[in-house]
C-alpha cells in the first residue's frame, strides 16, 4: 500500500518571463513602475524581490552564464556564496547580515542572481529575513526561479477547446 500523499500549498508569483515559488500566505506589489515584483508575508518577517532586465555585451555579442556569475557579488561584498544551475538557467546567490533604512536591527539578506542567456536576460533576486535561521527557506526560494511564462487564464469570451 502506497504512504498517503501530503498535500503542500505552494503559491507561484510570474514576473517579466520568471516564476518564483513562494508561501501561499505572502502577498505582493509592483514597485518601481511595475519594475520590481516585491512579495513578503503577513508579518513582514520575509521579503523577496524580483526584478527582470536584459543583458547584452557591449560588442553585441552573446554572453555567457559565467561571465555574469564571475562578476557576482560585488567585490566589496562579502558572506556565504551559493551557486545553481537548472537547465539553461545558472545562478548565483550571496547570504549576508545587512541593514535596513527602515528598520533598527540587523537583517539577513540574500542577494542573488539567475541567468538566462538563451533569452538573453539576468533575475535579481533579494530576499530579506529577520532571522538567520531563514537561511534555507532564503536559498529553496531563490534556487525555485525558473523562466517560465504565466499559464494562460481562460476568461470570459475566450475560446476553449
Amino acid at each position: 500500500m502506497a504512504p498517503p500523499c501530503e498535500i503542500i500549498p505552494i503559491r507561484f508569483y510570474f514576473h517579466c518571463g520568471w516564476a518564483i515559488q513562494v508561501d501561499p500566505s505572502f502577498d505582493s506589489e509592483l514597485l518601481y513602475g511595475g519594475e520590481t515584483l516585491r512579495m513578503f508575508d503577513p508579518g513582514e518577517r520575509r521579503e523577496v524581490s524580483l526584478s527582470s532586465m536584459i543583458y547584452r555585451r557591449h560588442d553585441g555579442a552573446p554572453f555567457t552564464a559565467k561571465e555574469v556569475l564571475d562578476t557576482f557579488p560585488p567585490r566589496e561584498m562579502s558572506g556565504l556564496r551559493y551557486e545553481h544551475e537548472a537547465g539553461p538557467l545558472a545562478g548565483a546567490a550571496l547570504w549576508m547580515q545587512g541593514e535596513s533604512d527602515d528598520e533598527p536591527e540587523p537583517c539577513w539578506v540574500l542577494m542573488a542572481i539567475m541567468v538566462c542567456p538563451e533569452a538573453g536576460r539576468l533575475a535579481r533576486c533579494t530576499i530579506v529575513c529577520k532571522d538567520e535561521s531563514d537561511r534555507d527557506w532564503a536559498v529553496d526560494t531563490w534556487r525555485s526561479i525558473t523562466r517560465t511564462p504565466p499559464p494562460v487564464q481562460v476568461g470570459p469570451g475566450a475560446a476553449t477547446s
